[in-house]
């Protein structure tokens, strides 16, 4: 059984795995100084998807959930989407294809939208959504 928090932890590590460091991010709800930054990401996970599926073993009920797993991604304007497009891809590639296992997490389309200058930055999205079953 997966629980919401076991889904958006497995979400979160499965991103700070593939992200390796490689530059300053916030999960959901964690506070940044992005002031001295000239690059960093946060990532985000709403649900927004519950349909009971099934009947599930022993007349358990079985309710498929889901959401969005978005990566913002933000490098300092007028510097180019070259370092941009790079950061989306590791994003992209963190989620795209990927099931944790049968009974958790499975990932669909996987999108990166340019959503261009926000302030200082500019800026792209990685949007994957999910999906994964509760049985109670």
């Amino acid at each position: 059984m997966t629980t919401l928090n076991e889904a958006r932890q497995e979400i979160f590590s499965q991103f700070v795995t593939a992200w390796a460091d490689r530059t300053p991010f916030a999960l959901q709800n964690e506070d940044l100084d992005t002031a001295n930054l000239d690059e960093w990401c946060r990532v985000t996970v709403l649900n927004n998807l519950s349909t009971q599926d099934t009947l599930g073993p022993r007349g358990k009920r079985r309710f498929e959930r889901g959401g969005t797993a978005t990566v913002q991604v933000f490098v300092e304007g007028g510097t180019g989407t070259n370092r941009l497009d790079e950061l989306s891809t590791i994003a992209k590639n963190a989620f795209e294809g990927f099931t944790f296992d049968p009974s958790s997490v499975t990932f669909r389309d996987v999108v990166v939208n340019e959503i261009g200058p926000d302030g200082k930055w500019y800026q792209y999205n990685v949007v994957a959504d999910f999906r994964y079953y509760e049985t109670k």
